[in-house]
């Protein structure tokens, strides 16, 4: 491994201007044989764990959008031009409060410095894989463009087949206990989901023609996350698709609808964290080294996958990523020689 500095008591970083943290991506507790009761815990209840913050923020937003965001005539015409762009507008307005806050705070006012930040190098300009050889503008114009589209048609979509009694619906007041579980399970759920689609555009044909979009930025930040191919957009939000045979609210598909959509500037933002004193929980170096490296860890540290199916790479700096690969290819040759 390259020789490493210590930065500010979080982690190091190596001469070429890698950070990484003691200790490595770390994955959820529950996946780990020794885990004590007070970490599985912690992990679900605490601050920066599988509930709060951010799942908490989404759920009180699906409560939000569904109550006070979605206007009656809209639920009864959604395929009209005047309610798509109600639609679309409020997805952006949505879009750019999150996305457009993380990228102002952290890279142009820099009020995180670049002390923990993953790559020390900025966004790219002057490179042509990037529309307007920009990599901000690239990402915005697919995170809005595709990206926004394809979330306001599952929206209006799901709002026509739920006007129309499609779906199959479950009230808080029959049902208060699956009700409630739900928002525990569907974290979960959606994570899987995640994986599995995430393995599917790895698959050489697709990477090439539709995810190396995403594959562009080696080095994200908060607009990278949802810069996609309108296919992989079409992808990766189908989780919705589960609403239409289990039963549910329009709580929970909002919950999903709107972690997937802004879940990504959270998870993309470049940087270790907490920031801020920890007032800022974002950032996931779990999946910032799948962006540097592309062939480990596909899914998140919420769900097993990349472990049960060896794609997980720590990235702690006692082990380099080639040497990684290696030993991963002669367990897998060692594997086939057995059979």
């Amino acid at each position: 491994m390259e020789a490493a500095q210590k930065t500010g008591g979080t982690g190091y970083r190596d001469e070429k201007g890698y950070w990484y943290p003691t200790g490595g991506a770390g994955i959820s507790p529950f996946f780990y044989r020794k885990s004590k009761l007070r970490d599985l815990f912690t992990y679900i209840f605490g601050w920066g764990g599988y509930l709060w913050p951010w799942h908490l923020f989404y759920g009180a937003l699906a409560l939000l959008a569904w109550h006070y965001l979605v206007p009656q005539d809209i639920l009864e015409q959604p395929f009209s031009l005047r309610s798509f762009a109600y639609v679309y507008g409020k997805n952006l307005i949505l879009m750019w409060i999150i996305y457009g806050f993380l990228h102002y705070l952290l890279y142009i006012k820099k009020a995180a410095g670049a002390e923990d930040k993953f790559n020390a190098r900025w966004p790219e300009t002057g490179k042509r894989k990037f529309l307007f050889s920009d990599q901000v503008k690239d990402n915005i114009f697919w995170s809005c463009v595709s990206g926004g589209i394809v979330w306001s048609t599952y929206e209006t979509g799901y709002y026509w087949l739920w006007n129309q009694g499609f779906i199959p619906r479950l009230s808080f007041e029959q049902h208060p206990v699956w009700f409630l579980s739900l928002f525990l399970i569907l974290p979960f759920y959606r994570d899987t989901h995640f994986y599995w689609i995430h393995r599917l555009l790895h698959w050489r044909p697709l990477l090439r023609s539709v995810h190396q979009i995403h594959h562009h930025n080696p080095n994200p930040g908060p607009w990278s996350g949802m810069s996609m191919h309108p296919v992989e957009h079409l992808l990766y939000f189908s989780s919705v698709l589960l609403f239409l045979v289990v039963p549910s609210h329009p709580v929970h598909f909002f919950f999903i609808l709107l972690a997937n959509a802004l879940a990504p500037a959270v998870g993309h933002i470049g940087f270790n964290t907490p920031l801020f004193r920890g007032t800022l929980v974002g950032g996931d170096y779990f999946h910032f080294l799948h962006h540097r490296f592309v062939a480990c860890n596909y899914g998140t540290p919420t769900a097993p996958w990349d472990k049960v199916f060896g794609s997980f790479f720590a990235g702690d700096g006692e082990e380099s990523y080639q040497e990684w690969k290696q030993k991963r290819k002669t367990q897998k040759a060692n594997n086939v020689k057995t059979k």
